[in-house]
């Protein structure tokens, strides 16, 4: 792999940190922090979220077809854009939840969550050998 794919795979790893970053506001409901760092901007936390997913899927689909067309080891790229976008995809379905229940709602929502960053990381680091 060139080294061209370095900071495409530094960019979601961004991703990555930036929807952990927003899973911990939004479910342990710390919006203080959001409002001291994006004051009274808070689109600015969806076009970030937006340009992840389109970063992540972009990478995914670069990373596919090069591994069709290349080499094997464009899969990491693959497996890598694609977690990054399901990532943001489903911090996007938390925002757009209207799920009200009470009680001990989050932990399905950490458990989905590191479930589907542990996949990505895993299936990277196995595409890379």
């Amino acid at each position: 792999m060139s080294k061209r794919t370095l900071p495409v795979f530094a960019l979601v790893l961004l991703g990555f940190v930036w929807v952990w970053f927003l899973f911990w506001v939004i479910l342990t409901e710390r919006f203080d922090v959001v409002d001291f760092l994006f004051p009274d901007m808070i689109w600015t936390v969806r076009l970030i979220t937006c340009l992840n997913l389109l970063i992540g899927g972009a990478a995914g689909m670069a990373g596919l077809i090069k591994s069709r067309l290349e080499d094997r080891r464009w899969r990491a790229m693959y497996i890598w854009g694609l977690t990054g976008a399901v990532l943001n995809s489903f911090l996007w379905q938390i925002f757009t939840s209207m799920n009200l229940t009470d009680g001990y709602w989050q932990g399905p929502y950490w458990i989905r969550l590191v479930f589907i960053t542990l996949a990505g990381l895993i299936g990277t680091a196995v595409s890379l050998c």
